[in-house]
């Protein structure tokens, strides 16, 4: 199922099917444009008098803004794709920065588990967007950071595949109007997939929303976990409906996907 890449950089698949992606080292001029905006920006708005600059947080690192603005660059890249574009700190010093960082409100950060591996999670907050004085991407997959990181990380492999890859699917003829957290267009059919993260009770309404549209092939539920598995499926099989329907219905952890984007985790020195 995975598909090997032979570059492990920040960048191991194209963002776009027939773009491809390049290592942020490699586009200098991105950050050092990024950077002279801002500094035209903060001498305008220095002279409107009474006016905040909102760069001026004390305690905020020149290092903790850099990683802020490598993050915005490409949302929802892992933490731990960024900090190497930085430079080879400690995990202490990463941790310190991320403190910083959190302390002033301007990102989350979420450290879940995925089968064996953990995956350092970030989110810019809208105090985030504004230090930086950028304007955020739209909102894109429904839930909380965890559950919009693996939404962005399906269509990613998606269209690493070649497919044509969406989050938040519009189930065609769904009545009342539904959309799954994602679908990839494959053989002239469409492969729905619903993530389980924390609520697992109404993963029976998305599927009895999805199965019966005739141009849906099948249903993945994506999981953090593997023992999830066993309790969706004791949930499933409680209606008939749905268990005459267990050939469409397949089951995935996440970690096998996170493997084909990132074979391999950079780590910090001790």
């Amino acid at each position: 199922m995975c598909h090997p890449t032979a570059d492990d950089s920040l960048d191991g698949f194209d963002a776009h099917p027939f773009v491809p992606a390049k290592r942020l080292d490699e586009l200098p001029h991105v950050i050092e444009a990024l950077d002279k905006l801002r500094a035209e920006h903060n001498r305008g708005s220095s002279r409107r008098a009474g006016e905040q600059r909102t760069d001026d947080l004390p305690g905020v690192s020149e290092v903790g803004r850099r990683l802020l603005l490598l993050w915005a660059l490409r949302p929802y890249i892992p933490v731990s794709r960024i900090w190497p574009q930085i430079g080879d700190y400690s995990y202490i010093y990463q941790a310190n920065i991320h403190k910083e960082i959190q302390d002033h409100h301007l990102a989350q950060f979420k450290d879940p588990r995925l089968g064996k591996r953990r995956l350092l999670l970030m989110a810019l907050t809208t105090e985030g967007w504004r230090y930086l004085q950028l304007a955020p991407p739209e909102e894109k997959g429904r839930g909380g950071t965890e559950h919009r990181h693996y939404a962005h990380f399906l269509k990613w492999v998606g269209e690493r595949r070649g497919y044509e890859a969406h989050i938040e699917w519009q189930v065609p003829g769904s009545d009342p109007a539904y959309a799954c957290d994602g679908a990839w267009l494959v053989g002239g059919k469409w492969e729905a997939f619903e993530i389980a993260v924390d609520c697992i009770e109404n993963i029976p309404d998305h599927l009895r929303a999805t199965l019966p549209c005739p141009v849906v092939s099948s249903v993945t539920i994506l999981s953090p976990q593997k023992r999830s598995f066993e309790k969706i499926q004791a949930i499933i099989d409680r209606d008939i409906a749905l268990a005459v329907q267990r050939g469409r219905i397949r089951f995935q952890p996440l970690e096998p996907l996170v493997e084909e984007l990132w074979p391999c985790e950079p780590r910090p020195s001790s």
